[in-house]
Order: C-alpha cells, then structure tokens, then sequence
C-alpha cells in the first residue's frame, strides 16, 4: 500500500507575466515605487511578483495593509532573513529577524522597557539636550575656522554618542577626523550599509553557499569588529561593577542576564547590544520624535531628517 496525500497549492494573487530565472526584476526599473504603483492599478491591492527565485507579495492599500498589520498581524509577523545578516549567526539571536517565538518575545519585552518608556525617554531629556548642545559648538567651531560641516556625518556621530551614553555612559565617537576615534561610528554605518544594499543571495537563496557579492564576508568582519568593541566594554563594566554613576542600560541588561541566565545568556547580550539596539535607535532619533517607534528608511534619507530633527531640538536648547 502506498500512502498518497494530496498536495496543498494555494492560489497567488494576481501577478505580472515575468521572464523565465529572473522574474519580475527587471520590470522595476530605476523607480520602483512607481512602477508598483502603476502595476497596482492594473493587478488590484494585493499581488504576486516573482523577483529571483523568491516569489513576493505586493500590498498596495491601506485597507489590505491594516488586513496584514493588524487583523492578522500574527500570521505575517515572520520576516525574510537578509543573507547579510546570517553574518556570525547574527539571524538566531536578533530581535528584527527571528520568527515569533517565545525568546522573540521576550526580547522584543526587554527592549521595549530598556528603550521606549516614557520614563526612559523623558530621563534622557538632558543627555539629549547635552548633545545637540555639542553638535552646536562643532557647527560653531567649523564656521570660525571657515571649514565646510559634513551634516550627515555630524548627526550621525551625535545620534551615535547620545546613544552610546545611553547604553554604555561614554562617548564612542568625535567630531575630528581621527580614525581611532571613529572607528566605531565607521563599523556602525558600514553595517547598516552593507545589510540594506541589494543582494543577489536574497533573490536566489540557492547562492547563499558561494556569496557572490561578499556581503556577507564584509558584514561579518565589520560585526567581528564591532563585538569585539562592545565585548572589551562589556568585560570592563563586569570588572568595575554596577556604579550609581551609571545607572545605565548596559547595568540593566547585566542584572537581566545575572538574574534570568537561561532565558538571557551572554551571546544574547552581545548580540542585542550588536545590531538591535544601535541601529534601531539611531533609526528612531534620526526619522522622529522621542516618541516614534521607527521606520527603516535608507541611511541618505536617516542624515537628512537627523539633521532637521536636531536643529530643531538645537533651537529649543537655544530658546531654553
């Protein structure tokens, strides 16, 4: 006898006739946005495209995207994982990747009380005003010496080290050209650089093995870096001990993990404190209000509304 069972297909919703490997990639064009925006109209609210090996569904409407956002919500909860981020098996501990599981929770509660309170952010009203304080003078200083001001450069270090006090209470990054100086806002930005540039693996999942771009490769020396920052301050405070004087979310996390070891080991520590917390803060300062949870938006358009943000907070500094 021979157990037969009846395959399970599913419909997909409509879709664009696509070219035979490559799908539908070359249908987008330079402008994306556009282009699904006028396919919507001829395919509905809701279809299907074929990029690569990967096939993807389109949401086009506020009425379907509350649909998927919020009425089922648990069933579209899981993301793709970005091969960039497979990176020193980043994708088994990160809070943006995992699927909804009960550590994914418990991750995602962690982050929430150590970050978005409003008794955190409100505490951190002075910290803020201290660096935009400073962005001020640097502004200040490059105008009285006649040097041009690297705007993007500037936010970024100054969402940077207002986050990096809020984590470790030290600067991590200067103003100045000194690479030693910034090798941790260089690390960061190459991250974030690296892990949103298109790449061919995530299109054609089967060259994962090869890595033809060598994203991945450049992500993970970047990341082994990175950790290898974070660990030395890490290992530095676990010396020192807990101090009044801190009182910070590094301390926070340490008594988390002391307390619940199981649930919250040191990879998850590094891990969180990698890619979780830094890029997702630096995301939330630079697109919004203290109170905007975030958006990934590319890193052009981050600076931008960093900028505008923190000359606003500067001319409130400045009116107080």
């Amino acid at each position: 006898m021979s157990d037969r069972r009846k395959a399970t297909t599913f419909r997909l919703p409509p879709a664009p006739r696509g070219y035979p490997i490559i799908g539908n990639m070359l249908q987008l064009g330079k402008m994306p946005h556009l282009t699904l925006t006028n396919l919507s109209k001829t395919y509905g609210p809701i279809m299907s495209l074929k990029l690569g090996s990967t096939t993807t569904i389109l949401i086009s409407s506020s009425t379907m995207a509350k649909e998927v956002l919020k009425t089922h919500d648990e069933i579209f909860v899981d993301r793709p994982v970005l091969d960039a981020m497979r990176a020193l098996d980043h994708h088994e501990y990160s809070i943006a990747v995992l699927p909804a599981s009960e550590k994914w929770r418990y991750l995602r509660k962690i982050l929430t009380m150590e970050m978005f309170t409003s008794q955190r952010l409100n505490g951190s009203q002075e910290l803020r005003q201290a660096k935009v304080t400073q962005l001020l003078d640097h502004v200040d200083k490059c105008c009285e010496n006649n040097q041009t001001v690297l705007v993007g450069r500037a936010s970024f270090i100054t969402s940077l080290n207002f986050i990096s006090n809020t984590l470790f209470s030290k600067d991590v990054a200067s103003y100045d050209d000194s690479h030693a100086s910034n090798e941790f806002y260089e690390l960061t930005r190459g991250i974030m650089v690296q892990t949103g540039l298109p790449n061919i693996s995530d299109y054609f999942p089967s060259l994962r093995w090869c890595d033809p771009q060598g994203l991945r490769q450049k992500t993970k020396l970047m990341m082994e870096k990175m950790a290898a920052m974070i660990e030395k301050i890490v290992n530095q405070r676990l010396q020192d001990g807990t101090s009044p004087t801190h009182n910070d979310m590094l301390d926070n996390l340490l008594k988390i993990q002391k307390e619940d070891v199981s649930e919250f080991n040191r990879k998850d520590l590094d891990h969180f404190l990698l890619l979780d917390v830094v890029p997702v803060r630096i995301r939330c300062l630079c697109i919004g209000s203290a109170s905007t949870v975030g958006i990934e938006l590319p890193t052009s358009y981050v600076v931008r509304s960093g900028l505008l943000l923190f000359l606003q907070m500067g001319e409130k500094v400045v009116t107080e």
